[in-house]
């Protein structure tokens, strides 16, 4: 994705609860390998969700969020990844 000289870069938070564990990468493989790992070590039902955000310019470290990406739950057959 190509962006301006001024536009702050779009990355991905990921967030599985119920591992009390999350990120952020500007990387969509890596997040996705993160989140696949955790959701493999978690109690089945245990579900993580992919949003795109970007650096907020205005304010202290903050993220703009640009929605979800990606959902993913862990069943007793594995990880199922929806796209959203």
């Amino acid at each position: 994705m190509r962006r301006g000289c001024c536009e702050p870069p779009v990355l991905y938070s990921w967030d599985v609860p119920e591992a009390s564990a999350g990120g952020v990468s500007d990387d969509w493989a890596t997040v996705a390998r993160h989140v696949d790992a955790v959701l493999r070590g978690a109690p089945g039902g245990a579900r993580g969700v992919v949003r795109r955000v970007r650096v907020s310019l205005i304010g202290r470290g903050a993220y703009i969020d640009l929605g979800a990406v990606a959902e993913a739950s862990r069943l007793d057959g594995g990880v199922v990844w929806t796209a959203r």
